[in-house]
């Protein structure tokens, strides 16, 4: 049995990314090429915003400017209302 570790008092639990980033039901993580995303499916898309794109089966983000997406390549994509 031995002794305690002395290291016990320091021990963390795992970091979970759910309750670091407040994912609730309106939210989706996503992992990108640069990282994680949390995506707000429950906000308006208003110019500024950044929106997740799927665009040759590869997800992407993109900001939302006047009626076009930037995507990572630079290409414009135009949104049609």
């Amino acid at each position: 049995m031995g002794f305690p570790s002395p290291a016990q008092d320091y021990a963390q639990r795992p970091l979970c990314l759910n309750e670091l980033f407040n994912v609730n039901g309106n939210t989706l993580l996503i992992e990108t090429s640069s990282g994680w995303a949390v995506i707000d499916k429950s906000r308006r898309p208003d110019p500024g915003i950044v929106l997740q794109l799927n665009v040759d089966g590869n997800n992407q983000l993109a900001p939302l400017l006047g009626d076009a997406l930037i995507t990572e390549d630079g290409d414009v994509i135009a949104i049609v209302h």
